[in-house]
């Protein structure tokens, strides 16, 4: 009896062993189809131990021949790039999939600006008692902005629906290859659709479940521009990014703390939620966050996380979207 219980025991292990090793070696694949990104921060310079690093994604720049080769100059037509700049994307260059993505976003704006400039001009007059020379001013502002706008739209000709609807798959991307240029962008929901078909869309389920941690991963790593995205989103919800981080009094006491140290700006004395013990751990924390993830270093006050006013100058772009 001893010896039959012997062998139904061995085979029980033997039986157990092939299908943990099963899984174990399923496990391994699945984690091989998924590789980390390369540890880099958001100057595109290898991260220093105990930064931290994007490695939420599924997206790992691929050795390319032309992932070394300089991204076409500013100003040239979408539709004259754009093949070369999504074969690169393909080819797995993130800094061409941020190109290639910003330039789309730029592209839809501008032509939607151009829709509503090009309706009755009287719609766009500013009403009150404003003197006739007030409005001649007027007037001829409105007039260099529609004619500046529909110079960059002849830039965004032959773009077909279908390329527009690549947005959100290489801003993606680009955010995912830690190109900073890309990354407040994806974070702000900026590759969605801009109706609101967005919120029945897949991609809007995939972007909702990683924009915040992409953000605090990128406040972690220097990034100026989450800071204002997450001083906003903490307290607020006034756009699809604030809307969907919940509000958190102690958290928005941190980030509004941290924002006054990194843009200079005095603190201001809120009426919150908070203790007085927590005010004082929110401003140590604050003071570590500033220390620690931007050197005590500040930055200009005029920083734009709008895709759109971030590359556009009155004349034309100094530099490339996406350039290092």
């Amino acid at each position: 009896m001893k010896k039959t219980l012997l062998g139904v025991s061995v085979i029980v292990v033997f039986i157990a062993a092939y299908f943990l090793g099963k899984h174990d070696n399923s496990a391994a694949s699945a984690q091989q189809e998924i590789p980390e990104l390369p540890e880099t921060g958001l100057d595109g310079n290898k991260a220093t131990k105990g930064t931290s690093v994007l490695k939420f994604g599924v997206f790992n720049p691929k050795t390319s021949a032309k992932i070394g080769q300089p991204l076409p100059p500013a100003n040239l037509p979408l539709a004259k790039i754009y093949s070369e700049l999504q074969q690169r994307a393909d080819d797995g260059n993130g800094q061409a999939a941020c190109r290639l993505a910003i330039e789309l976003i730029r592209c839809r704006h501008f032509n939607a600006r151009a829709k509503y400039l090009i309706t009755d001009p009287s719609d766009h007059k500013q009403e009150g008692n404003n003197t006739l020379n007030d409005q001649l001013l007027s007037e001829n502002s409105q007039d260099e902005e529609r004619l500046s706008i529909l110079e960059r739209t002849k830039s965004c000709e032959n773009i077909s629906d279908e390329q527009y609807k690549q947005i959100f798959k290489y801003l993606r991307q680009g955010a995912y290859a830690a190109e900073p240029d890309a990354l407040i962008p994806y974070i702000s929901g900026d590759g969605l659709a801009t109706d609101f078909s967005r919120i029945r869309s897949h991609d809007f389920d995939v972007w909702r479940s990683e924009a915040l941690p992409l953000a605090q991963s990128a406040m972690r790593m220097g990034d100026p521009a989450s800071v204002l995205l997450l001083a906003s989103a903490y307290q607020e919800d006034n756009d699809f990014f604030s809307g969907m981080v919940s509000n958190d009094p102690f958290q928005a006491e941190i980030m509004s703390q941290l924002h006054s140290r990194l843009f200079a700006i005095p603190t201001s004395v809120r009426t919150n939620q908070l203790t007085a013990e927590q005010n004082r751990t929110a401003a140590n924390e604050a003071e570590q966050l500033f220390q620690q993830r931007f050197r005590g270093q500040t930055v200009p006050r005029g920083l734009s996380v709008n895709p759109v006013t971030r590359f556009t100058s009155p004349k034309k772009d100094d530099r490339a979207p996406c350039e290092h």
